[in-house]
């Protein structure tokens, strides 16, 4: 059940009816990581409140995006979680990979 733009499951149990609602972000940031779209998945998370299942978000992202060599992303991540060691030296390695082309590599 689709309503107001949240997704419900709707679960018949004991002639009870309970909702239980989906969140909406992580449909769609399962969407984008399905399709690989790791720039989409970034937006879908960049204005979301650090939390800890958000902070899980960055970090499955942040692996994905290294297992692509795709760097600015996992840069990205990294540094919404705060890790800057990481952010960092993943800044510094799309720099290096194309010195002439500038950033984001």
């Amino acid at each position: 059940e689709k309503s107001n733009s949240k997704i419900n499951i709707v679960v018949s149990y004991m002639n009870k009816v309970v909702l239980y609602p989906l969140n909406e972000y992580l449909i769609d940031l399962a969407s984008s990581l399905e399709a690989g779209d790791l720039s989409r998945a970034v937006s879908i998370l960049e204005p979301l409140d650090l939390s800890l299942e958000v902070e899980a978000n960055w970090n499955a992202l942040a692996k994905l995006a290294l297992e692509q060599e795709n760097f600015a992303v996992a840069e990205r991540c990294y540094s919404a979680i705060g890790d800057t060691a990481k952010a960092r030296y993943l800044h510094e390695i799309c720099k290096n990979k194309h010195p002439s082309s500038g950033y984001p590599c």
